[in-house]
């Protein structure tokens, strides 16, 4: 049993994971040798390997996107990340794809991907703020203008407040005074 438990504590694969821990079950209870207490022992140390191993079974990919994308190589960042939202639903990735597609000036791919990620529950503000950027780069103001509101009561002491109000107006007067100028 205690080489069942090395190969669980060596396990990096979230997959893996489960498939071990029933192994270690059906060693553990099928093991009626075993005297009360070291089976007490036993289940003990699975709830506290599991414990370990649920804290640390963060998609090893995800992680190595987060440093790609942290060391700002965001064309690296975003394959890596596109693995991961192909094997899993993570709304986390896709802030951060929507992100890396944002850094790079690929708006187009931005908007999708943030526009995924503002219909979690629990979204961070920020997103919205960045979804609303993105919208309005792309020419879609009327949208824009309805996420910036959305940030803006979520945050309503935001300094550039005034400015978000009217973002949009802002662009469109900026332009005209540039067209003007010819």
């Amino acid at each position: 049993t205690m080489r069942v438990l090395v190969i669980i504590y060596h396990l990096k694969y979230r997959e893996y994971l489960l498939k071990a821990l029933f192994l270690m079950a059906v060693v553990v209870v099928g093991s009626k040798q075993m005297n009360r207490s070291m089976n007490r022992k036993m289940y003990l140390v699975a709830l506290l390997m599991l414990a370990i191993t649920v804290g640390w079974s963060q998609n090893p990919k995800l992680k190595k996107a987060d440093r790609f994308f942290e060391a700002r190589k965001h064309k690296e960042a975003i394959e890596l990340y596109q693995e991961v939202l192909a094997k899993n639903d993570l709304p986390e990735a896709k802030v951060k794809l929507g992100d890396a597609y944002r850094k790079i000036l690929d708006y187009t791919n931005a908007e999708q991907w943030y526009s995924q990620a503002v219909t979690a529950p629990d979204v961070n503000p920020i997103v919205l703020y960045s979804y609303a950027r993105v919208l309005q780069y792309n020419g879609k103001c009327a949208e824009a203008e309805q996420f910036y509101q959305q940030y803006l009561r979520l945050r309503p002491y935001d300094t550039r407040k005034k400015y978000l109000q009217r973002a949009c107006a802002y662009a469109d007067e900026l332009l005209q005074k540039n067209t003007s100028a010819y």
